[in-house]
């Protein structure tokens, strides 16, 4: 039989339920809580980014980068804002996803 995705993610994510037999209702609740979270932090994340993304591009390239600081921590300085940048960006295209 095959196993759907969410029998693979409960399994990354209490790894002795195969073990025990089953889990405990409050490790369960403690559980999809932290998934709960990760998913509206992810969701959310989403949103501020969108509002960056001015060119509906799904990235930002170092420039969005600069206007996103710009606007909301003009204190910081452009070398700053650069090493952010090289932090966070991905792949050789040198981009945010």
């Amino acid at each position: 039989m095959e196993r759907v995705q969410a029998d693979i993610e409960v399994d990354t994510m209490v790894p002795s339920l195969s073990k025990t037999g089953g889990v405990r209702p409050d490790e369960f609740v403690r559980l999809m809580a932290l998934k709960r979270s990760a998913q509206l932090s992810f969701g959310y994340q989403r949103q501020i980014f969108s509002v960056f993304d001015t060119h509906c591009r799904g990235f930002l390239n170092v420039d969005d980068f600069k206007r996103a600081f710009k606007r909301v921590a003009p204190h910081l300085s452009e070398q700053t804002v650069i090493e952010a940048f090289r932090l966070v960006s991905q792949g050789s295209n040198k981009v945010v996803l």
